[in-house]
């Protein structure tokens, strides 16, 4: 037995049983713990392993030491280095991960990114170094708290030692932030798993093995919590709430818009009016030469009637050809059916129609006619095609939007002329021309990513299960065999599936969003909106505004929330302004702004 050099008590083995402190090393204080965490970070040009090493050997041979007489201790710069990827990488698999899609587990932890998550994640990230000064202050009361002998500021001057060198040593971490790992939750507990077998390698004289658990949790919460409120004050400052302009009214459940130039657009009325429209003085002029058979009674028989007048495309040569595309519901002998034309404008009028889709056969109801279209990177025309029917009771044995012969129910890639192009996937023999894909069921919004060419498309469900999807050649989208909502037909059990490779949608809703029109945005009147894809929503009224990365949708948020209305349409004029069509009686062209 030899005497403590720090209170003087009789000490056997490696520490004393009164103090904790270690016997062969000096007593500690609170400027001599400072001391060296200064001393040891400005020698961190050593090299990141030495310095691993060296920070390690340095913290268990001076700090492991300060410690209670029940070994009570606290972490070194490894566990904190787990610590720090797991907070990360929880915040990262909670706040901005892709989000497995299957079952309902996986739609509300997507339900969770809404807004404040994700969002709240990108604050702790920006500025982690202040959270990390509230983690020491945090982690240091418990240790405070089962060794009185210390002053707190002791304990907090270990607790900056430590989490200071933990801070550098996850530095590669906070780089790989915007990297969104596939295996978050194996990742997450495995860091737990080593961290808590640190704890208990270090310091085997613990009377309960929950104590280091415990310890983390606490830990992890606090760092996660405590900034909430900072936060919500940050937010509440910085945010700038969308300003809204009606530039245009009085229009008869607008549908579509088509840009002529910065201030004049070519706008459709579902009621199947085309109008040229000016955005700054508000002046509609009514366009000549509307196709004969465009259905025109609309809601005559019933108020779901989806019939009447669609899309409205300009030509990607518009300047030198003049072609305006249009989509519309086309009255047959038998029913209806969606038809697409393009024909020649001119001093607001249209001539030299001609047709290029005409969807056989036609249907005594009047619903999900599709009518979607947008133009690809090679300047194909794609159209989009709903299943017509209400109710899946009506489904044939084998539904029309799986079967690649029925022209219902699928995705359509045409040449400007109506032509096939060769370059189309081969559904067999017997397929419609020009399918591209299938298994739709009432997608009316489509759009090009500018940055990757890639189409992104909307599908509405039958009860939810609302989509946005990304087009592929040849894909199978899994209207009704697979769908993430509901039938309204609860007695409806969809045939046994045929193929197992359906396509997974890139996002859908867990409450009813109705998603029609949607763009990628890149203007500069939304500074903080800037490259969102915003979507336009019937049901509820809903503008959603989502951030993605390499087609991966992190966050969402509906940023008209608080002035909800029916919106059928999103689209960015040349200019970069953004506008909305307001989908009622009294429909609007309205801009928004910050």
């Amino acid at each position: 037995m030899v005497p403590c050099k720090n209170c003087g008590s009789e000490v056997i083995g490696r520490f004393c049983s009164n103090c904790g402190q270690k016997r062969d090393t000096k007593p500690l204080t609170f400027v001599s713990i400072l001391r060296t965490a200064i001393a040891t970070i400005t020698e961190l040009d050593r090299g990141f392993l030495y310095n691993l090493k060296h920070l390690t050997i340095d913290f268990k041979e001076t700090v492991l030491g300060y410690l209670d007489g029940k070994r009570i201790r606290v972490y070194n710069p490894i566990s904190y280095a787990l610590i720090g990827v797991s907070l990360m990488i929880l915040i990262s698999a909670q706040f901005g991960a892709r989000v497995n899609l299957d079952g309902p587990s996986g739609a509300m932890a997507q339900a969770d990114t809404y807004g404040f998550g994700f969002a709240y994640g990108q604050f702790i990230t920006a500025n982690v170094k202040y959270i990390w000064l509230l983690g020491i202050v945090f982690f240091a009361l418990p240790a405070a708290l089962f060794y009185r002998q210390r002053r707190l500021t002791e304990h907090i001057a270990i607790q900056a030692f430590i989490i200071g060198h933990s801070s550098f040593i996850c530095a590669v971490f906070f780089l790989l932030w915007p990297i969104k790992f596939p295996g978050n939750p194996i990742l997450l507990a495995v860091m737990l798993a080593l961290n808590i077998w640190v704890y208990w390698k270090m310091d085997r004289e613990l009377f309960s093995p929950l104590f280091g658990p415990l310890i983390f949790i606490f830990g992890l919460i606090m760092l996660i919590i405590l900034p909430m409120p900072i936060y919500a004050v940050y937010h509440k400052i910085t945010e700038k709430p969308i300003q809204q302009e009606v530039v245009v009214q009085n229009l008869k459940y607008p549908w579509s818009i088509a840009f002529l130039s910065d201030t004049t657009a070519l706008v459709t009325e579902k009621d199947g009016t085309l109008k040229r429209a000016n955005l700054k003085s508000g002046q509609q002029t009514a366009i000549q030469g509307m196709p004969k058979d465009l259905v025109k009674d609309i809601r005559s028989t019933d108020e779901r009637d989806n019939a009447g007048l669609f899309e409205v495309l300009l030509d990607p040569d518009f300047v030198t050809n003049a072609w305006v595309y249009l989509s519309y519901t086309a009255k047959l002998d038998g029913g209806t059916t969606t038809k697409v034309i393009r024909a020649k404008y001119a001093k607001d009028s249209l001539y030299n129609s001609q047709t290029l889709l005409v969807v056989e056969p036609p249907s005594g109801d009047r619903f999900h006619y599709g009518g979607g279209m947008v133009f690809d990177k090679t300047n194909k025309l794609i159209i989009s095609v709903g299943e017509r029917f209400y109710n899946e009771k009506d489904q044939p044995a084998w539904p029309v939007a799986q079967n690649p012969k029925d022209a219902r129910g699928m995705i359509y890639r045409i040449n400007r002329d109506g032509s096939i192009p060769d370059s189309n996937p081969d559904f067999g023999p017997d397929a419609v021309p020009g399918a591209y894909a299938i298994g739709i069921r009432a997608t009316q919004g489509l759009t090009m990513n500018p940055k990757d060419q890639k189409i992104w498309f909307t599908d509405h469900g039958a009860v939810k299960g609302d989509e946005i999807n990304i087009l592929e050649a040849g894909a199978n989208y899994g209207w009704p065999i697979v769908t993430t909502g509901k039938y309204r037909n609860e007695d409806y059990t969809p045939p046994a599936k045929r193929d197992s490779n359906y396509q997974k949608p890139v996002w859908y809703w867990i409450d009813p969003t109705a998603p029609t029109g949607l763009t990628f945005y890149s203007g500069e009147s939304l500074p903080e909106y800037k490259n969102h894809l915003f979507i336009a929503g019937l049901s509820t009224g809903s503008l959603w505004a989502l951030t993605t990365k390499k087609g991966i949708i992190v966050r969402g948020k509906n940023v008209l929330k608080e002035s909800p209305i029916r919106l059928r349409k999103v689209a960015q004029a040349p200019d970069g302004e953004l506008y909305v069509l307001t989908d009622e009686e009294n429909g609007k062209i309205i801009r928004l702004y910050q």
